[in-house]
């Protein structure tokens, strides 16, 4: 009996190995064959750990010549053109598209190519929803949602968002049928790597986990730690970034702006770390003052380790957290409101022991990675059924 054939479309194999692998295997040992369609690496560090990951795990993949955060209408068609001869040849039953430019082409070529079923796992909507001031931006927008439109007449269809405003946005905005979009929040996390993490830590550390580019809040980081170091009783207090120095995105900083930033006393740049768990270990408050997100995955690690949360009031960190139980909520774009939030932490560490302690019963309940595989493989089910 031939095995469902269930094909995902992602950014690139850093995004897939760190958010959707449990997904692939899980799926390979329910009977599908899988397949992935990588777009190319804006790490050349996460993308080498990741290859060798996938290879480890004998999953077949292929690499197109496209980019998530660029905007080249000849490298977008070629990948387009090389990906249709692959999904001609491969004949997909179902086709998982992850990230935006995935969902841009690999959208188009499912409907002409009327595949069984698709599904669409909304992580976000890009640099180009957090960028409204660009004009540029704002007509590419526009392009991205008539591409949209056409991609969700899809007859066999399921559209998965990770938080309550994407999930308005699109079943308003493209009038989805209620048994074609659902909300799950996050690609989840394996528990057991954070069980062993002490709630209660003396350790005088603030953690920032994320790509080092604009959109992620770095700026107003750094920001507020200037301001920390200008108080005498946080001078027992570090601070850590944890990320990608040299992510290949047009948000990205400045090499100077890096090197002026390392000065800083207490603030250290370590880059990309695979066992990040270690870090949520030695640090007594999580931060992540970004933008917009779709459901961040550190948030979520956060939780599940035990550790209180200072995010920004906005779509997909508000949701990550409950606010005044596991963590709080400061200002978009502001540095002075995210300082206030970090003294209020560093000043109580009972309060930290708190949010901490309901934070890994949130994560329990809610961020298990085996509930949130499970639930997607009975997707692609019911869809290739």
């Amino acid at each position: 009996m031939r095995k469902n054939k269930l094909i995902f479309f992602v950014n690139h194999a850093a995004f897939f190995v760190s958010h959707r692998l449990n997904l692939a295997l899980k799926a390979a040992k329910d009977g599908y064959e899988v397949e992935i369609l990588l777009g190319k690496a804006a790490s050349n560090i996460e993308e080498k750990i990741a290859l060798k990951t996938l290879k480890e795990n004998n999953l077949k993949y292929k690499k197109l010549p496209f980019k998530s955060s660029e905007v080249n209408l000849f490298r977008n068609f070629y990948a387009l053109f090389v990906a249709f001869f692959y999904i001609k040849k491969n004949k997909p039953d179902l086709i998982h598209l992850i990230s935006p430019k995935a969902i841009l082409l690999g959208g188009i070529l499912a409907r002409y190519f009327r595949v069984k079923g698709i599904v669409l796992s909304i992580s976000g909507m890009g640099y180009l929803f957090t960028d409204n001031e660009n004009l540029l931006n704002k007509i590419y927008k526009l392009i991205y949602m008539f591409c949209l439109s056409y991609i969700l007449k899809h007859k066999n269809k399921k559209v998965i968002v990770q938080n309550k405003d994407d999930y308005r946005f699109f079943f308003n905005k493209f009038k989805l049928n209620k048994n074609e979009i659902v909300r799950i929040r996050g690609s989840g996390v394996n528990l057991d790597k954070f069980n062993k993490i002490n709630v209660r830590n003396k350790y005088k550390q603030v953690l920032f986990v994320g790509r080092v580019i604009k959109e992620k809040g770095v700026k107003e980081f750094i920001e507020s730690v200037e301001m920390l170091n200008k108080l005498k009783k946080y001078k027992f207090w570090n601070y850590l970034i944890v990320g990608e120095l040299n992510y290949d995105k047009s948000s990205k900083f400045q090499k100077k702006d890096i090197e002026n930033w390392k000065k800083i006393k207490k603030l250290k740049f370590l880059g990309y770390k695979r066992d990040i768990h270690k870090y949520y270990k030695l640090s007594s408050i999580i931060c992540l003052p970004s933008y917009r997100e779709g459901m961040p995955k550190v948030l979520l690690e956060a939780a599940a380790s035990g550790r209180p949360v200072i995010t920004t009031n906005t779509i997909g960190c508000k949701e990550a957290i409950i606010n005044y139980k596991t963590g709080e909520l400061c200002r978009v774009k502001d540095s002075y409101s995210l300082f206030n939030s970090l003294s209020k932490f560093m000043d109580n560490k009972n309060l930290r022991e708190y949010y901490g302690r309901n934070g890994r019963i949130l994560a329990r309940k809610e961020f298990d990675i085996k509930k949130v595989s499970n639930h997607l493989v009975k997707i692609y089910k019911n869809l290739s059924s």
